[in-house]
């Protein structure tokens, strides 16, 4: 069956009044918030009840008018709160109702609001509520899930669907099931879209928004989004916007279209009905983006070149589709929190001062990063931080930014109304070239208003705050924004940015509340470092760039947190402060970092030890002991070739088109390091360029010993004692290189471990769930038995796992130290969950988080003549 525009759907198939949701969003003892997007304006009741029946208690209860974005689409998060109701407590399941009153007065209970969907969007069998536990107060029964980079046409099944299967096996036990999901970055992509689903997002666009959105040119004219078809923006994207993605040609430019994306992202409403049988999905075809083209010159002609990757694009879109509605339900029954990376916005966002002065100077450029941040403030950042977008007593005069924002849409016909209205970008953030020149240094940065911080978080009259925390009773998470507070303190226009401002990091770090007995979250969407090969490739082939051909690295080298940089050392510092000191006046704790973006999961251990840190001033050194765990979740839908193949080789796997262009071959070759040492110096007291050491460069005949100087931007260095042979003339012998001697104690030094894991496995049914006993030292052992009830083991010793994965992170006690050294105090176990040959993989890695743990000592360094 062909494919059915939605406005000729429409005409015999009328939208049900809920489009997307519920999806539960921020919850904590005292709130509870829902996101929904509805097809009319209602006035929306969000109910929580102790129970599910009809006669159960209502706890607390609130009410909340959508907001119009367009005549058929009305946003709204609707926060219910205790007030002097007791509050929500761990150990116990809730539930939450939602009914609607439109402007006509018709009320609707959700069963019918979501239409042919049905109850099956939002309940599991025997249910007839959505629902949600608490994270428990003891921090072995909590269960986080983690998961990042989710593109609707990439290879293989959706591992965000997995989560429902989660859910379901344990919906009834308030401990066994997910207690909170975080998805670290990328929910859309924005940049790489299928050309058959830009054809149905640019039609739902101007079905739902219907006044279409004039996308200004660099030649003072005006476009449609209709009028740049799929296939057909490369150009645009590229010369006029001076976007820098390698993933142009349908790349998003609306605000309607960014809009579209999150609801078939997460709901399956707007979708071709598929057929009973499921044969029949009614998803546009190679004929339907052949009669769009018809229109523009010269377009249609270059479709028969494309017929191979459209027919792949078609087959990953179907697939995608086929899972959305158990997604759909997962994001209604586990609290959910977001922050976003580039693909919501574009790749390469925010990557150098170039890509700014050159984006954020053309008049289309700033549009498009304008809607994508738009969308992502309404769809993703109302969820995470409610408080923002609620009247505060900021000022007799100022309303958080997000009210602002709110009125905005509320006081206007269209969204052209508001596109070119300066405050607009105030609030998300955005200024022109000369703005962030005038700062000191270059940075894309946020205005400060009226600023407080309230109980739900920081709120400021002028602009939106991406960045937030989430309070629990056993742990705290500290969601880091990296996009939007850049800074670019190096000479260049292409050199690497600070990825959260110097300033910012005491704000986003430090100003959030105490963090007291609770364990540390911290989310960086980049990893913090990246794994072992973007490193080699960014340490050890200084000339990759010209070697390769393309444009640029910068997306592998420079989106990730370097750990010779200081920025790097400065964020250590500021997480440190995290901590109270001890008897030795040193700040001492584990914590956890969660990242993705890189396409694979995996995991890494930092061990950061400290007599003077940087930033500290002359006569007041800050002592540190940090255990930090990496746990790297990516992708939930985004596997390819080189995933599998990082999959299959590990750490040491290198792109093969690359390792062909380099010619290095027999370099990569040699073993990929898995534990490497660092040490590095503060630049506040350390005078730059002075001479700490020596390393012998030129090794072999021609070796040459030279000083090793302080550069106060790369303040960290590497420890190494391997000697790379040339593999070929055209590589710098700069390359091979020995450190032979420090003579200047360092200040800190760091251990990275690039993990193994711990066990693999595969199972057909998920675990049983064990409930807290009232032993209140119930050992990790019982887990253990619950394990060996559902898994087969098949080996150890991987590394990474390339396959679209979901992953989960749960806490132990008392495991054995891998050394065999006794038991740990507190370990994290990250368990990565895939689909391989219709079973359900998994494989776990155990992170010790005691400072003290023998098992990694650091790594020494020369202090004298080797």
């Amino acid at each position: 069956m062909a494919w059915i525009p939605l406005a000729d759907r429409l005409s015999t198939m009328p939208l049900p009044l809920v489009i997307a949701g519920p999806i539960l969003r921020k919850v904590t003892e005292s709130s509870v918030t829902v996101w929904l997007a509805l097809s009319e304006q209602a006035d929306v009741t969000l109910e929580i009840r102790d129970l599910e029946e009809q006669v159960a208690n209502s706890l607390f209860s609130a009410q909340r008018p959508t907001v119009r974005i367009g005549p058929k689409l009305h946003l709204v998060a609707v926060t219910a709160r205790c007030g002097n109701k007791p509050p929500l407590s761990a150990g116990t399941i809730y539930y939450y109702d939602v009914s609607f009153t439109t402007k006509n007065g018709k009320e609707y209970p959700l069963s019918e609001a979501v239409g042919a969907s049905g109850e099956v969007a939002y309940t599991y069998t025997g249910k007839r509520l959505p629902s949600f536990a608490l994270p428990p107060e003891n921090l072995i029964d909590v269960r986080l899930i983690q998961g990042s980079c989710r593109k609707p046409h990439a290879d293989g099944p959706d591992a965000l669907a997995m989560l429902d299967d989660i859910i379901e096996a344990s919906i009834d036990s308030p401990l066994g099931r997910p207690h909170q999901l975080l998805l670290t970055g990328d929910q859309i992509y924005a940049d790489d879209v299928a050309d058959v689903l830009l054809l149905m997002l640019t039609d739902a666009a101007s079905t739902l928004l219907v006044d279409p959105e004039p996308l200004p040119r660099p030649d003072n004219s005006e476009s449609l989004a209709k009028m740049l078809p799929p296939t057909t923006r490369s150009d645009v994207i590229l010369k006029e916007a001076r976007l820098t993605t390698q993933e142009s040609r349908s790349h998003l430019m609306s605000f309607g279209e960014y809009m579209a994306m999150y609801l078939f992202v997460w709901s399956d409403v707007l979708w071709p009905v598929t057929t009973t049988s499921g044969t029949d999905r009614n998803i546009p075809i190679f004929i339907d983006l052949y009669k769009a083209l018809s229109k523009t010159p010269g377009a249609q002609a270059r479709l028969p070149g494309l017929v191979d990757s459209i027919k792949t694009q078609l087959s990953g879109v179907e697939q995608f589709q086929s899972t959305v509605l158990k997604v759909r339900r997962a994001l209604a029954n586990v609290p959910t929190a977001m922050i976003l990376d580039d693909h919501e916005i574009t790749d390469d966002w925010n990557m150098t001062r170039e890509f700014c002065n050159n984006v954020y100077g053309s008049v289309l450029g700033m549009r498009i990063i304008q809607n994508g941040l738009l969308a992502y403030a309404l769809c993703q950042h109302w969820g995470n931080a409610p408080e923002q977008f609620e009247k505060q007593p900021l000022s007799a005069a100022a309303n958080p930014a997000g009210v602002t924002l709110l009125n905005m849409f509320d006081n206007a016909q269209k969204y052209a109304d508001i596109a070119e209205t300066p405050f607009l970008k105030t609030v998300l953030g955005l200024h022109v070239p000369a703005k962030l020149e005038a700062q000191k240094p270059y940075a894309v940065y946020h205005d400060v208003g009226a600023r407080a911080q309230t109980a739900g978080g920081w709120v400021d009259s002028l602009s939106l705050l991406y960045h937030y925390s989430l309070e629990a009773k056993a742990y705290q998470v500290i969601v880091t924004d990296s996009r939007t507070w850049r800074s670019f303190p190096l000479p260049g226009k292409t050199a690497p940015p600070d990825l959260i401002a110097q300033a910012q990091l005491s704000f986003q770090i430090g100003k959030t509340p105490e963090l007291g007995n609770r364990l540390l979250l911290i989310v960086v969407t980049t990893n913090m470092p990246p794994g072992p090969t973007i490193r080699q490739g960014a340490r050890d082939l200084p000339t990759i760039v010209q070697l390769d051909g393309a444009k640029h690295w910068y997306d592998e080298f420079y989106d990730s947190w370097d750990i010779t940089r200081v920025n790097y050392a400065r964020m250590l510092a500021e997480i440190s402060r995290k901590f109270k000191p001890n008897t030795e006046n040193v700040r001492s704790g584990g914590l956890v970092l969660l990242s993705g973006d890189v396409h694979s999961s995996s995991a890494s251990r930092i061990t950061y030890s400290a007599v003077e840190q940087v930033g500290d001033v002359s006569g007041a050194p800050t002592g540190a002991e940090l255990s930090i765990a990496q746990l790297i979740g990516s992708s939930l839908h985004n596997q390819s070739a080189d995933t599998i193949g990082q999959h299959t080789t590990g750490y040491s796997y290198v792109p093969p088109v690359r390792k062909f262009k380099v010619n290095v071959s027999e370099a990569l070759k040699q073993p990929i390091k898995l534990i490497e040492g660092f040490v590095g110096w503060n630049p506040v007291t350390t005078t730059a360029f002075l001479n700490v050491g020596t390393f012998t460069e030129f090794v072999g005949e021609d070796s040459n010993e030279r000083d090793l100087k302080f550069d106060p931007n790369l303040c960290t260095v590497t420890l190494r004692d391997e000697i790379l042979p040339s593999a070929d003339a055209r590589m710098p012998y700069l390359w091979e290189k020995r450190l032979d001697r420090i003579t200047k104690k360092p200040h800190y030094q760091i251990r990275l471990d690039y993990l193994k894991v711990t066990k693999t496995g595969r199972y057909k049914y998920e675990p049983k769930v064990i409930e807290s006993s009232n032993d209140a030292l119930r050992l990790s052992s019982e887990r253990a038995h619950a394990y060996e009830d559902y898994i087969h083991s098949v080996n150890s010793g991987s590394q990474m796992v390339g396959f679209n994965n979901i992953g989960e992170i749960t806490f132990i006690r008392n495991l054995p130290r891998q050394n065999g050294s006794g038991f740990t105090d507190l370990s994290t176990r990250y368990i990565v969950h895939w689909q391989e040959k219709g079973m359900v993989q998994f494989v776990f890695y155990d992170l010790s988080l005691d400072v003290s743990d023998p098992t990694y000592p650091q790594v020494s360094y020369p202090a004298k003549k080797v």
